[in-house]
């Protein structure tokens, strides 16, 4: 699975980053994780917003794959079930669901595995980033 170096959710070197390592197993992306106090919000609760940004990379990852391309986020939209808590693992999932026309729509979930249940869910459009458009973007 492509990971870049800077990313702040997949990049491998990026210090303050999230480093998450992904898998595609035709179907899904899936990699496990585990919060750091670092990127807590409230007590020992991982803040929100990283929830969304492991959300936006499965969900993109797994539907460029399935589409054979690099998509951007149009909108993303996360539920929140029950509270993540720093430095204990949870396993983030995404997942294509349809296209229709210039969009692409997918969904994912980060999922306490000691007890199976979600912790949140999200649901995603994107559109594909042409090549021309990505090289413009691209750092080191």
């Amino acid at each position: 699975m492509h990971r870049s170096r800077e990313c702040f959710v997949c990049g491998t070197e990026n210090e303050a980053g999230l480093d998450l390592g992904l898998t595609w197993d035709g179907a899904r992306c899936r990699g496990d994780y585990t919060p750091r106090r670092l990127h807590r919000g409230y007590g020992n609760v991982l803040h929100g917003g990283i929830l969304c940004g492991l959300l936006d990379e499965a969900i993109c990852v797994a539907v460029g794959e399935r589409i054979g391309g690099k998509v951007v986020t149009v909108r993303l939209e996360a539920t929140y079930h029950r509270p993540v808590l720093v430095e204990r693992p949870v396993v983030v999932e995404g997942w294509f669901v349809r296209s229709r026309g210039r969009f692409h729509h997918g969904a994912g979930q980060v999922t306490d595995p000691t007890t199976g249940k979600v912790c949140t869910r999200a649901r995603m459009t994107c559109i594909l980033l042409p090549e021309e458009h990505a090289s413009k973007f691209q750092g080191r």
